[in-house]
């Protein structure tokens, strides 16, 4: 399978926690494998739209180098070792990692149920969650920190944003949806969520609100 690993650089420093870069870097893939970062400096604008311009770019150049699937890493995400390994596995169009929303609510970003106003994260059923851990279940997005996208949805789906402002991740999932592509995570594909105050969220189902916070750097387990 030819795919292209897609990283688009934050504006602000550090354009890339290294971390990340080393994840990327030492991630298990048996094929060759093509590893774009996009530039911080593309476009002018702040914010979603910054975001957005850059998935944008990922998409053309996926499309026009003939790859078979674009793998989005975001540049403040901590990859499984065999997140690709595993996520090329799944019988779906769209695969994702696990990993944990920075924002307040610090759900796990793997959603059972999804509208233009709001989500249903599995981790809001610890029972449940518990139960499917490390293995994968249909999900429907959203997120794009560690998500496999196979070119069929490419060639169908352009990134946008919706009329609110929220960020393309979640317009591409109801996208997804509406056109009955299959979405699926992997719950055994761990990733770290570097938040913004230094420290490294990690999806654990022995901790309470399914979720670990430990200091950035430090190696899971440890």
């Amino acid at each position: 399978m030819k795919i292209m690993l897609y990283c688009p650089l934050y504006p602000a420093r550090p354009r890339i926690h290294d971390a990340t870069q080393t994840s990327i870097e030492e991630m298990a893939w048996r094929d060759a494998l093509t590893i774009v970062y996009g530039r911080e400096d593309m476009p002018a604008e702040i914010g979603y739209t910054n975001i957005l311009r850059k998935y944008q770019q990922a998409r053309q150049l996926a499309l026009d180098g003939g790859f078979d699937a674009l793998f989005s890493v975001e540049s403040d995400i901590i990859l499984h070792p065999l997140a690709l390994e595993r996520l090329s596995r799944l019988e779906c169009d769209v695969a994702c990692g696990l990993y944990v929303s920075r924002h307040t609510t610090r759900r796990w970003l793997s959603l059972t149920a999804l509208d233009k106003c709001r989500g249903k994260s599995l981790s809001e059923n610890p029972e449940l969650a518990k139960h499917l851990w490390g293995g994968a279940v249909v999900t429907v997005g959203a997120g794009l920190g560690c998500t496999l996208i196979h070119r069929r949805v490419l060639e169908q789906i352009p990134f946008r944003k919706d009329e609110g402002g929220a960020a393309c991740d979640w317009a591409f999932a109801l996208d997804c949806q509406d056109k009955g592509f299959r979405t699926m995570h992997d719950l055994g594909v761990v990733c770290g969520h570097i938040t913004g105050e230094g420290s490294t969220l990690w999806p654990d189902i022995e901790a309470p609100n399914l979720y670990r916070e430990e200091q950035y750097g430090k190696v899971p387990g440890n």
